[in-house]
């Protein structure tokens, strides 16, 4: 058994805040597995487009990064040298957000003004960061308790759970979502 976060329910959340907001053109900066079916961001990514309508107005990009500095870099100069560069952008890990939104500046793009963010994650450095990056929290408290019963049933109980639980982080809508203007 084990207990951990749903990224693909948060990346499908994440996915359907831009849709609810206009945007068409949204890119996920990840690393991990290039296939979706096996990276959950990924997965719930393409999945938060339910519709075939939905799927074909929008313009979905995913770009994989090696984790590195020069790799986000890169990877935001692939989305925005396009001829149709996203309004909105997914950036899957907290500390990847900074890098996203510096090398955007240095392209010349304004956040949010012309690309919204999300942080699939939080941490605290990002209280810190102007405009407040909007991101998914976990509730600590809650995610102890649940941890809590999980370990207190397992211990009180002969039957072993092969089951395992994901939580979906709580969202925190900051300053880096806009209503995208057609």
């Amino acid at each position: 058994p084990h207990l951990g976060a749903d990224y693909a329910a948060v990346c499908r959340h994440a996915a359907g805040m831009f849709l609810s907001k206009g945007h068409r053109r949204v890119g996920l900066v990840i690393t991990g597995p290039k296939d979706p079916v096996l990276n959950p961001c990924a997965k719930g990514f393409l999945e938060g487009f339910p519709s075939r309508a939905e799927r074909e107005q929008a313009q979905l990009r995913l770009t994989y990064h090696d984790g590195s500095v020069k790799g986000v870099c890169s990877a935001v100069q692939t989305l925005f040298r396009s001829a149709t560069p996203p309004s909105g952008v997914i950036v899957a890990r907290p500390k990847h957000v900074l890098t996203v939104i510096t090398e955007l500046h240095r392209l010349g793009f304004r956040v949010p003004q012309d690309a919204s963010i999300i942080s699939l994650g939080y941490d605290q450095f990002l209280d810190n960061v102007v405009p407040a990056v909007t991101h998914y929290e976990f509730n600590w408290a809650a995610f102890a308790k649940r941890l809590f019963r999980m370990v207190m049933r397992q211990a009180t109980t002969d039957a072993v759970s092969s089951r395992g639980v994901l939580v979906m982080q709580e969202f925190r809508c900051g300053e880096t979502l806009l209503q995208r203007v057609l």
